[in-house]
């Protein structure tokens, strides 16, 4: 086990190395940096956002960690997935050269198939934040660490889910992933992420605004003015 800026890293039986948090850590870390940056970063994204309340714990655990309110009343459900400082020394270049991209940390399994690690808290797996069809989620706000980027990501949950679960294996097979151990007083666990660049998500995420389907309105039009012109 190798300690590595206040944290552990560890090894399992495969020689895969996985970090070690504590799990009172993991929730300080989300909802101070939320606490703190968030609410202003929300009302100058979301045009008619007049206000931006912390949800209750319960909220929370759902997927909720901010409701941005609209002029007219409507309420957005706001989950903040934060990056750690430093993340970016493990960004590649932008695919047309242009510096370094951003990468986003999409959650394959909250907790992973057991591997090694001592008194698993459960036996079976379960998706990941990315996957779950039970969020209550409306938008997603993607943000890092000012000295790896300023850049944030405000993206539409349902698509991004969508996206993710068509494209899961190609990128899990040609982008960064890697497992998250977290200890606590009632069990051991680990999750994994896929380090997807923030272009490949946007675009997958627009395709998925206008899916194609076997006799969309677009294509039965172009069949029409074919027909027309022979």
């Amino acid at each position: 086990m190798d300690d590595v800026g206040g944290r552990r890293n560890r090894r399992d039986e495969s020689g895969r190395m996985s970090r070690e948090y504590d799990f009172a850590e993991r929730l300080a870390f989300s909802r101070g940096i939320a606490e703190t940056t968030h609410p202003d970063t929300i009302i100058k994204l979301i045009p008619g956002c007049v206000d931006v309340q912390r949800t209750s714990k319960t909220e929370d655990r759902r997927g909720i960690d901010f409701k941005a309110i609209l002029r007219r009343g409507a309420e957005l459900n706001i989950d903040i997935k934060s990056r750690e400082k430093g993340c970016s020394k493990f960004w590649q270049p932008y695919r047309f050269g242009q510096g370094i991209e951003p990468e986003l940390a999409l959650e394959k399994y909250s907790v992973a198939p057991p591997s090694a690690i001592e008194n698993p808290i459960v036996e079976e797996p379960k998706t990941g934040w990315t996957l779950d069809e039970s969020k209550e989620t409306d938008y997603t706000l993607h943000v890092f660490d000012p000295s790896d980027t300023i850049e944030v990501f405000l993206l539409p949950f349902q698509l991004l889910r969508i996206a993710f679960r068509k494209h899961i294996d190609s990128w899990y097979a040609n982008f960064k992933h890697a497992r998250q151990f977290t200890h606590s007083s009632f069990g051991s666990w680990e999750s994994e992420c896929i380090f997807v660049p923030g272009w490949c998500v946007i675009e997958a995420v627009s395709a998925e605004m206008r899916p194609k389907t076997p006799a969309s309105p677009v294509e039965s039009l172009g069949s029409l003015s074919g027909r027309a012109q022979r």
